[in-house]
C-alpha cells in the first residue's frame, strides 16, 4: 500500500466562519471593555470637578463672605445680585468644560457661632443634565464679625 499524501489548499468555509466568530467575539468584549473604561473616566473628571468647584467655592466665601451674604438682625440675606432659594440657599450657576454646574451656598447660624463670629456654610455643587447623578459638599466655619 502506498502512502496517501493529502494537498490542502487554503480554508474551507467552516474555519473561516469560525475563525471570524472568535475575532467578532474578541473584538467585541474588548470594545465594550474599553466604553466602559471612558464612560467611567469622564465620570469621575465630572466628580473631580464637581469637588473641586465645592472646595474653591468654600474658599471664596471665606476669603470675601459679605460678597455673598449679609448678616441682619434677622437672619442672613444674600449679597446683592444674589437671590435665596426656597431652601435658604444662595444659586450660582457654572459652566465648566462646556458642562453646566449648580453651585448652591448655604450659610447658617446659632447662638454659640454667633457669640465666636462664625458662620456655617455648607457648600454643594451639582452637575445638570447629567444621566449619573454627580453632585460634592463640602463645609466649614466662615469668621464673619458684624
Amino acid at each position: 500500500m502506498g502512502k496517501r499524501f493529502s494537498n490542502k489548499q487554503g480554508f474551507t468555509l467552516v474555519e473561516v466562519i469560525v475563525s471570524i466568530t472568535i475575532l467578532s467575539i474578541i473584538i467585541l468584549t474588548f470594545s465594550s471593555i474599553f466604553l466602559f473604561t471612558n464612560n467611567t473616566a469622564n465620570r469621575n473628571n465630572e466628580k473631580l470637578v464637581a469637588v473641586h468647584l465645592a472646595k474653591a467655592t468654600l474658599e471664596s466665601v471665606k476669603g470675601n463672605p459679605s460678597y455673598y451674604f449679609v448678616l441682619t438682625e434677622t437672619g442672613i440675606t444674600p449679597a446683592e445680585g444674589f437671590q435665596i432659594e426656597d431652601d435658604g440657599s444662595i444659586k450660582i450657576p457654572q459652566i465648566i468644560n462646556d458642562k453646566d454646574y449648580e453651585v448652591r451656598i448655604k450659610p447658617s447660624r446659632d447662638n454659640d457661632q454667633k457669640d465666636l463670629s462664625l458662620v456655617h456654610v455648607l457648600v454643594e455643587t451639582k452637575l445638570l443634565d447629567s444621566k449619573v447623578p454627580i453632585t460634592s459638599k463640602v463645609e466649614g466655619y466662615v469668621n464673619y464679625a458684624e
